[in-house]
């Protein structure tokens, strides 16, 4: 597993390879804006094997940066770090917002150009393959 953590406008970003799969969170503990709502409903409370759930948290829109360019590089230095390093056949990534999903297809083929590699899209799924031709 590659890891790397980053911070841009005091937000705590995750970027993960593992099991071929690219992943990118916000690391709200070590954030220091709020990320989250705390919600309390009896809509959302429930009894599982571990006893009653009271609280769930959701995160939104309150994750927003001043500087998405830095955010995007920071990802993209570390793409490129674990394509050089591991130069995986088969990897991918699932977006997590639909309304972005544009940008998304876009980036996944400027990756996929400048690596080599043949991209398919499914929903929010981006699979990359290693183009052997």
């Amino acid at each position: 597993m590659f890891e790397k953590c980053f911070k841009v406008d005091d937000i705590a970003y995750v970027v993960k390879f593992d099991n071929s799969e690219f992943s990118l969170y916000v690391d709200c503990l070590k954030t220091k804006k709020k990320t989250y709502e705390d919600i309390s409903d009896d809509l959302f409370s429930f009894v599982d094997d571990d006893g009653p759930v009271e609280r769930v948290f959701y995160m939104n829109s309150m994750i927003k940066t001043k500087n998405p360019m830095k955010v995007y590089a920071n990802v993209m230095s570390f793409v490129k770090n674990v394509i050089d390093k591991k130069r995986p056949y088969y990897f991918t990534y699932t977006a997590n917002e639909k309304k972005k999903m544009n940008v998304y297809a876009k980036v996944a083929e400027k990756i996929a150009k400048k690596y080599g590699y043949i991209v398919s899209i499914d929903g929010e799924k981006i699979r990359f393959l290693k183009n052997t031709n």
